[in-house]
């Protein structure tokens, strides 16, 4: 019987592997991704990230800036890219919130300053919900 190993230790470390590993996969989803617009450029689009759940986003036109500037969150789930969710922010304003869209898809931000014009500078971020 002095051979014999405890088999509750062995028990403790599997379920304390397993626990571990869906931590590290929970926090894989957990992307962001960022874009800035500086005077003199059109529309800006950030990188591309993944989740599961949808993305809140964050958004904000300098109070240097000369007219709107709308942020857009983008989603694809299929070939193309469709508007979830777009705010426009004044000079000076920031906006927030979260997409509408709760399926698993790709994400981009988009900074488009009002009537094409070229004189805003501001910064949006999207992260995974």
């Amino acid at each position: 019987m002095a051979n014999m190993i405890s088999k509750k230790p062995i028990l403790i470390g599997i379920v304390l592997c397993a626990l571990l590993s869906f931590l590290f996969v929970g926090n894989a989803y957990a992307a962001s991704t960022s874009v800035s617009i500086s005077n003199g450029s059109g529309p800006v689009l950030s990188s591309v990230i993944a989740t599961n759940y949808g993305v809140s986003y964050y958004g904000s036109n300098s109070n240097r800036s000369g007219h709107i500037l709308h942020i857009s969150i983008e989603e694809k789930t299929g070939a193309y890219w469709r508007t979830d969710t777009s705010n426009p922010m004044g000079i000076g304003q920031t906006a927030s919130g979260s997409s509408k869209l709760k399926v698993p898809a790709q994400w981009r931000v988009k900074l488009n300053p009002d009537n094409y014009h070229t004189d805003c500078s501001g910064y949006g971020q999207i992260s995974g919900s």
